[in-house]
C-alpha cells in the first residue's frame, strides 16, 4: 500500500474516534514516532538540554554513543 493512501486511511480512523479516545490514543502514537515524544514536566532548562542534544544528533549521529554500547560500560 502507498505510503500517501495509508496515511489518509489512518488519518480517516482518528477522524472517526469520538474525542473521548484521543486521549488514550497519543500516548501510542507517540511511542512509534522516532526519537519518541514523551511527555512530561520539564523544566525549561531541561526542556533547553533536550533541545541542544537532539539538535546535536541530528547534526551528527556517529557522535552518540548507543544505549547498548553505553550500558556494557
Amino acid at each position: 500500500m502507498e505510503t500517501a493512501v495509508l496515511r489518509d486511511e489512518l488519518h480517516s480512523y482518528i477522524d472517526a474516534l469520538p474525542d473521548r479516545s484521543l486521549p488514550a490514543l497519543k500516548p501510542l502514537l507517540s511511542l512509534l514516532i522516532e526519537p519518541p515524544i514523551i511527555e512530561t514536566d520539564l523544566t525549561d532548562e531541561e526542556n533547553a538540554m533536550i533541545e541542544e542534544s537532539l539538535a546535536e544528533y541530528r547534526a551528527d549521529p556517529s557522535s552518540v554513543t548507543p544505549w547498548k554500547k553505553a550500558r556494557r560500560g
